[in-house]
C-alpha cells in the first residue's frame, strides 16, 4: 500500500520537513514515463516557486545528464529506523509501504526512504541499515551500508568514516544553538546577529570562525540555504554535521530557518552524503528530495 507521509509535530511547536507529492503552485509539465525499479511517475509535478528556484539553482551544480533530468513523482519503499536518546530506545515507526517523492527522472534509482519518525526522513541506497538519536538539542538520522549491531547511541561512531547518509536537525532554542551558531558563522552572513548573541555567552568563543572552511565548495542557493562538497580526507561542513574525514568527499545541503527565533528557533537542517563511486549517480535524487522537503515547511523566507 502506498501512502503520502504527513507532518508529525516535534517536541517544539515546529513541524519538520516531510516528503509530499506536490503543492498547488507553479507546475513543471513533463511527459508520462516509467522509472525502472521504483514504479510509475505522474505526468505533472508542482512545486512552490521558492522551492523550484532552489531546485533549479542546485541542478546547475550537477554535471549532465543530472542537470537536465526532468522532475517526476516516484514511489519509493520505506524503511523504519529504531531510535535512542532521552526517551530511551524506541522501536522503528510503522510507515506505509511506500511514499511518493519528487526526484529527477529518466534513470534507475535503487533508493529507499528511511525515517526514525514519520515525515522526517531521507532517501538513501536500497538495502542499507539505519538508526536515529534524539535529544533536547535536536536529532540525527544516519543510514549506512552495513548492519549496525552496537547499542544505538554507539552506532554513529561505527559508520561516520565510511559511506553514509546523515540528516542532522538542530534546535536553536536549546543547547543546539551552539553548533547552529558555529556552522552559521561560516556559511550564513545574515545570521551574524544570532551568532554574535550566542558567542557573547562566552562558551568556546575561539571556535567561532566567520569564513567558510578552506577546502569546501559552496553554492549559495539562497540567503539561508547552501549546497556544499567537502573534499576527501578534509574537515569541513560535511564533518561538522556528523561524518568524519574519509577517502571519498561529502556532499550535502544546509538550511537555516526561523532565524528570528519566533518558534523556538533558529533551526538548522543539514544533509551529509558520502557514497561509493558506484552509488554517486544517486546523489542528485537524494539532494532534490531534501530540497523539496524543506519547501513544504514554509518556515522561513529564503
Amino acid at each position: 500500500m502506498r501512502q503520502q507521509l504527513h507532518p508529525r509535530p516535534r517536541s517544539s511547536s515546529r513541524t519538520r520537513g516531510q516528503i509530499v507529492p506536490c503543492c498547488l503552485h507553479t507546475s513543471l509539465i513533463i511527459g508520462s514515463l516509467f522509472i525502472a525499479g521504483i514504479g510509475s511517475a505522474n505526468a505533472q509535478v508542482s512545486l512552490p516557486p521558492s522551492t523550484l528556484a532552489l531546485v533549479n539553482k542546485f541542478r546547475t551544480t550537477l554535471p549532465s545528464p543530472g542537470a537536465n533530468a526532468q522532475l517526476v513523482e516516484a514511489d519509493f519503499p520505506t524503511v523504519g529506523c529504531p531510535q535512542g536518546g532521552q526517551l530511551g530506545p524506541q522501536d522503528a515507526p510503522a510507515l506505509p509501504q511506500s511514499v511518493r517523492v519528487i526526484a529527477p527522472g529518466g534513470m534507475s534509482l535503487p533508493l529507499s526512504y528511511y525515517a526514525a519518525e514519520e515525515g522526517a526522513g531521507v532517501l538513501a541506497p536500497k538495502g542499507w541499515d539505519c538508526s536515529g538519536v534524539s535529544g533536547s538539542d535536536g536529532s540525527i538520522l544516519y543510514v549506512a551500508p552495513r548492519k549496525l549491531g552496537a547499542p544505538i547511541l554507539d552506532r554513529l561512531d561505527q559508520v561516520k568514516a565510511g559511506p553514509a547518509v546523515i540528516r542532522r536537525f538542530l534546535i536553536g532554542g536549546t543547547s543546539g544553538r551552539f553548533p547552529i551558531a558555529r556552522i552559521s558563522a561560516r556559511i550564513f552572513p545574515r545570521a551574524r546577529t544570532f551568532v554574535n548573541g550566542v558567542r557573547s555567552e562566552g562558551i568556546d568563543t575561539s571556535r567561532y570562525v566567520f569564513t567558510p572552511w578552506r577546502g569546501d565548495r559552496l553554492t549559495r542557493l539562497s540567503d539561508f540555504a547552501v549546497s556544499y562538497t567537502t573534499p576527501a580526507n578534509t574537515d569541513g561542513l560535511g564533518t561538522a554535521l556528523g561524518l568524519a574525514r574519509g577517502r571519498d568527499p561529502v556532499s550535502g545541503l544546509v538550511f537555516l530557518s526561523d532565524i528570528e527565533g519566533h518558534d523556538d528557533g533558529p533551526f538548522l537542517d543539514g544533509l551529509s552524503v558520502r557514497l561509493d563511486r558506484s552509488d554517486q549517480a544517486l546523489y542528485p535524487a537524494i539532494a532534490v528530495a531534501g530540497i523539496v522537503a524543506q519547501g513544504t515547511e514554509g518556515a522561513n523566507s529564503r
